[in-house]
C-alpha cells in the first residue's frame, strides 16, 4: 500500500513539475503563404522533448507550386552545446505532395544554430490549394518553423 502511495505521489509530482513529458497536446499551425519568399509558419516552445506539429499551410501567392520546403531552426538566443532539432516522424494527412523527404537534420549553422529541414515534392498546390502535414520534432530549444514554396518554370 505505501509503495503504491509513493507512487502516486511521485508520478503527480512529475506531471505538475513537467507536464509537457506527458500526453503533449499537438502545436497547431495555420498559415496563409501571401509570397514565394521565405515566410515564418509559426514556433514551438523549447522543451526538451518530441512536439507534434499540425501544419496547413493554404497557397495565396497567385501561381501554382510544384515543392515547398519547412525548415526547423532553433532560436537566435538558443546556442547551447546540446541543442538539436530533429524530425522523428512526418505523415501527410491531406494534399498533393506525394514525395517527402528530410534534407537535413540537426545541421549546425553559422552562430551555433541548429535546423532540420523536409521537402515535399512531386505535386500541385495551386491558387486557394493547401496541404497539411503532422511532423514530430524533437528539440531542445525553442524553433522557429519556415516555409518556401517553389513553382516550376
Amino acid at each position: 500500500m505505501l509503495k503504491r502511495v509513493v507512487l502516486v505521489v511521485l508520478g503527480t509530482i512529475l506531471f505538475l513539475g513537467n507536464a509537457r513529458v506527458f500526453a503533449q497536446p499537438a502545436i497547431v499551425i495555420n498559415h496563409t503563404q501571401m509570397g514565394l519568399g521565405t515566410e515564418k509558419l509559426g514556433e514551438a516552445p523549447a522543451c526538451s522533448c518530441v512536439d507534434t506539429l499540425k501544419i496547413t499551410v493554404t497557397n495565396n501567392t497567385g501561381v501554382t507550386w510544384t515543392d515547398y520546403r519547412i525548415q526547423f531552426i532553433t532560436h537566435l538566443d538558443a546556442g547551447g552545446p546540446n541543442d538539436r532539432v530533429r524530425i522523428t516522424e512526418y505523415t501527410v494527412t491531406a494534399g498533393p505532395f506525394r514525395t517527402v523527404t528530410i534534407n537535413a537534420n540537426n545541421n549546425k549553422l553559422v552562430g551555433g544554430r541548429r535546423r532540420a529541414v523536409l521537402t515535399l515534392s512531386r505535386g500541385m498546390v495551386p491558387q486557394g490549394g493547401s496541404f497539411k502535414i503532422r511532423v514530430r520534432v524533437l528539440h531542445d530549444a525553442t524553433i522557429d518553423v519556415n516555409g518556401t514554396p517553389s513553382v516550376s518554370h
